[in-house]
């Protein structure tokens, strides 16, 4: 059953991949322009662009959690619950 559904994790976490990739270069050019403008906010007179920099640092930790949830699904797929609990059997209390 689980081997059945691989192609639809693959095919979300490459999903995600671009939607992260989007938010790194769209965040990062936001970030850029609004420093460029070196717009001030109103309540703490921060520069604005440090209040839109999360958005690409976000973008870039999730480009790594995603390549890394796919190299561990590649590298060590996922198998039923009944295989799991047989092959450690040993470690079970």
């Amino acid at each position: 059953m689980i081997s059945a559904l691989l192609p639809v994790f693959f095919a979300v976490l490459l999903l995600g991949v671009a939607f992260a990739v989007a938010m790194l270069y769209y965040g990062s050019m936001l970030f850029m322009n609004t420093l460029q403008r070196s717009m001030l906010s109103p309540a703490l007179r921060i520069p604005m662009a440090w209040v839109y920099l999360p958005i690409p640092i976000s973008g870039g930790l999730m480009i790594f959690r995603y390549l890394w949830v796919l190299r561990e699904l590649w590298t060590n797929p996922p198998q039923s619950l009944s295989e799991a609990i047989a092959q450690n059997r040993e470690n079970l209390v």
